[in-house]
């Protein structure tokens, strides 16, 4: 029986190779969100520290440090809004390639199918032939019986 070959294969590789690297991308972005939210925490935690050193000062040292706590407070800020825009940015950015991956898979998906419907079908054809050769080779070697048998008989007479 000859090999299956399917004529889509390589359109069904190239499918299956964009969802690997969407994926791929998918999981890098998900990377670049969870840094982005520790580098709020960070941000954050930076400064509850200190705001919780400039309280344990004395009130004289306190009012002196307070002025430049603010401008660390307001530009700590900035920082953390930058962080949290971009991480809404990352968050459509993979909501916008999650939605890609999901329509590579149910293409890939929907191609694997049809292969294995187009394999399936092949297979029941290679059978069917099959058996008409073997049914030619049981009716040849009938005939050929039955000549025998009857060339057999006449010769006998």
């Amino acid at each position: 029986m000859r090999r299956f070959r399917w004529r889509l294969q390589r359109v069904l590789d190239v499918k299956q190779k964009a969802e690997k690297a969407k994926s791929a991308q998918l999981l890098q972005i998900g990377e670049m969100l969870a840094e982005a939210r520790a580098s709020i925490l960070m941000e954050r935690h930076k400064l509850r520290k200190v705001q919780e050193e400039l309280m344990a000062q004395g009130e004289g040292q306190r009012l002196v440090h307070q002025a430049m706590f603010l401008r660390y407070a307001e530009e700590n800020d900035r920082r953390i809004a930058h962080l949290e825009r971009r991480i809404m940015e990352l968050e459509q950015r993979k909501q916008e390639v999650a939605n890609e991956v999901i329509q590579l898979k149910r293409a890939k998906e929907a191609m694997e199918k049809l292969k294995e419907e187009d394999r399936e079908r092949y297979i029941k054809e290679q059978d069917k032939i099959i058996q008409k050769e073997d049914d030619d080779r049981a009716s040849a070697a009938f005939v050929r019986e039955r000549t025998l048998v009857a060339v057999g008989e006449s010769s006998q007479e």
